[in-house]
């Protein structure tokens, strides 16, 4: 699959979520024109930019499986380890040369070797099979104080280690083809939402006012990106002596008309727009309001700011 967006990721994230910002500001106008145009739609469109942004690609999935690789090596080391001091017990509990390779063949033998050769499957394999013996032969192994009786917990703890750590490689690695596909799906998917659906009918909705219109043209929101559209204002807000985050409250940015909501733990990240001196708003019922007057928004920077409100 290949994206249908000609710019970068994060270009494409600034493009996309300025649109959302366009359509979330003249949303009563696109409402008129097609009924479908909710508050719902336009927070809609908004996480699923967020959801596609926060996918992983395929260079974060490829180190996530490397760091998996590395930490399997010492759990594998431990079974091997594991399964030698089995093979110990075993050869003193059955003497008999044929019977005791007969036994560890039972116990998972025919997988050591390629166990140690970070054949993983094996390991797993050889691990069960060796459990599995431990419990139909504890009687025999335990005779004579040959094998502890707390070892059959020790190759058990080592077994389920190596297991947990096994699957969320065999997920990970599993999901690297359909996590990148997914995460590019969504972006053309909302490449597409944006320029053939919110884009076009903003452009009819304008009626020709050049304005309007350069809120929903691409080229024009590139342009804006490109010179400084990538900045905005991002931070929390919290209350009292203890610094409690606050939920709930309404940011709101004078000259651009823009207001958003924080998150459930008091956080807050804008839409992208232009860099510039604002004033910014924060308001919730039952709280004081505040206003933080001459911020300045460098270009391309995220400025934060942290806001402390008091009740009423």
């Amino acid at each position: 699959m290949k994206p249908k967006y000609k710019m970068s990721r994060e270009t494409l994230y600034l493009v996309l979520r300025m649109i959302g910002t366009n359509l979330r500001n003249k949303r009563t106008n696109f409402e008129a024109y097609k009924g479908f145009y909710m508050v719902s739609y336009c927070d809609a469109f908004d996480a699923a930019i967020t959801a596609a942004e926060g996918m992983p690609t395929e260079a974060q999935r490829d180190a996530l499986a490397k760091e998996e690789r590395i930490a399997m090596g010492p759990l594998r080391d431990t079974s091997m380890f594991n399964f030698m001091d089995l093979e110990r017990y075993a050869a003193s509990t059955w003497t008999d040369p044929l019977v005791l390779e007969a036994k560890l063949i039972v116990a998972g033998k025919n997988y050591y070797h390629d166990a140690g050769n970070d054949h993983w499957a094996s390991v797993k394999e050889m691990n069960r099979l060796g459990n599995q013996f431990l419990l139909d032969n504890d009687t025999a192994l335990e005779a004579g104080l040959n094998m502890p009786h707390a070892f059959l917990a020790t190759f058990l703890a080592g077994k389920n280690a190596f297991a947990n750590k096994y699957s969320s490689f065999v997920t990970d690695e599993s999901a690297q083809p359909a996590g990148q596909t997914s995460k590019m799906q969504a972006e053309n998917d909302l490449w597409h939402q944006a320029t053939k659906v919110i884009c076009p009918d903003g452009i009819a909705i304008a009626r020709g006012n050049e304005v309007f219109m350069d809120l929903f043209t691409i080229e024009e929101i590139k342009q804006i990106v490109a010179a400084g559209g990538g900045s905005g204002v991002k931070g929390n807000v919290f209350t009292g002596v203890a610094e409690l985050p606050l939920d709930g409250v309404t940011i709101h940015i004078d000259a651009l008309d823009l207001s958003f909501a924080n998150d459930a733990h008091g956080k807050f990240r804008s839409p992208a727009f232009a860099s510039g001196t604002y004033t910014i708003r924060f308001t919730k019922t039952g709280y004081l309001p505040v206003t933080l007057v001459d911020v300045v928004i460098n270009v391309h920077v995220f400025h934060t700011v942290h806001v402390a409100m008091v009740a009423v």
